[in-house]
């Protein structure tokens, strides 16, 4: 079974997952349903963890910690941006947005004794991360999900109840152990896009979750495994069992600025710094939802730079096209010829 999460509001983003995932997932008899996100406005109420704020004194400790225990170097601007700012209400409607996912994935292993495990992603999860024009989002990525969600339930099928929950996309942030085993250990991740909840995990994920002050879902589930390098985010004394595939199966387009996005707050919310001089004056990420397919292929021939990130996934997501002093505007009002003569030029 496969579970999105989507907002009432982001019509644009169920039908881009309709058309890219739903349906091809339906041909092959796989169950997909939606879940219903929490609204920014809906959760501003809701009571976050006000230590998740931390007191600028305290970052220096924060910075070593993070580093003493091997993960992935980041730098103290990136540290102080995310950490030094109460918990926003999009974070508390994203966590509370997945605790009713893991809600309705109990409630359908209740109903099926069958049922071992549950995908759930974000309605911005996508099979892989070459450009398809709109025209092309159910021929291009609809044999890409078939396939991944084969593999996921190969996957699942292999590593039994060894997990509580397993990535099946993620960043990668701490040191774990390497291993040829289809499911492995997973240390310190972040992004929860695209993971599996086992029946065992989803019992865990809902009670261990109960009673706890709200705080960034990427942070929460870290936390719970007793891998985040926060240890003040919360204690578990049994903490969960996370695994992780040995290769990203699934990938995020949080940032692909489908109309209506709101690109501050997605850079906010994010310990990698944006990579970009203006919000307003830029292409985020996957120009193939704003460039018509001419367009791609204008810039696949304008420099080596634009080359060589077209034409490598792990690079599709710190796509950036710089347009300066061009405001936001509609695809076919915008002149890639300037933007990819800038973009070669540094």
């Amino acid at each position: 079974m496969l579970l999105i999460i989507n907002l009432d509001a982001r019509q644009d983003r169920r039908a881009f997952m309709d058309r890219s995932c739903v349906a091809p997932l339906r041909a092959i008899k796989t169950d997909v349903a939606y879940v219903r996100a929490v609204a920014a406005s809906e959760a501003a109420s809701a009571q976050s963890l006000s230590s998740f704020e931390l007191d600028e004194s305290k970052l220096e400790a924060l910075l070593d910690a993070w580093h003493s225990s091997g993960c992935e170097a980041v730098a103290r601007s990136g540290l102080e941006r995310y950490y030094l700012r109460p918990v926003s209400n999009e974070e508390k409607a994203c966590t509370r947005s997945h605790r009713l996912a893991w809600q309705k994935a109990k409630e359908a292993m209740r109903e099926d004794a069958d049922l071992k495990w549950v995908l759930i992603v974000e309605d911005d999860c996508v099979p892989c991360l070459h450009p398809a024009a709109e025209s092309q989002w159910s021929a291009f990525y609809g044999p890409a999900w078939q396939v991944a969600w084969r593999h996921i339930a190969k996957a699942m099928e292999s590593c039994g109840e060894d997990f509580d929950f397993v990535y099946v996309g993620r960043h990668r942030l701490g040191p774990e152990d390497e291993s040829d085993a289809v499911v492995r250990p997973a240390g310190f991740s972040s992004c929860l896009h695209a993971y599996c909840v086992t029946r065992q995990g989803c019992d865990r994920l809902l009670e261990k979750s109960a009673n706890v002050l709200l705080v960034p879902a990427d942070d929460l589930v870290p936390a719970l495994c007793g891998t985040h390098p926060r240890k003040d985010l919360l204690s578990t004394k049994e903490p969960l069992r996370a695994g992780c595939l040995q290769r990203d199966v699934l990938f995020q387009l949080q940032s692909i600025a489908l109309p209506g996005d709101d690109v501050y707050s997605i850079s906010q919310s994010s310990i990698e710094p944006p990579e970009m001089r203006s919000m307003r004056q830029e292409l985020w990420r996957h120009p193939s939802l704003w460039l018509e397919r001419k367009d791609i292929l204008t810039l696949r021939c304008c420099g080596r730079e634009p080359l060589k990130s077209l034409n490598d996934a792990s690079a599709w997501r710190r796509v950036v096209l710089i347009c300066v002093e061009i405001k936001f505007q509609a695809p076919h009002a915008i002149d890639v010829s300037t933007a990819s003569a800038r973009w070669r030029g540094g």
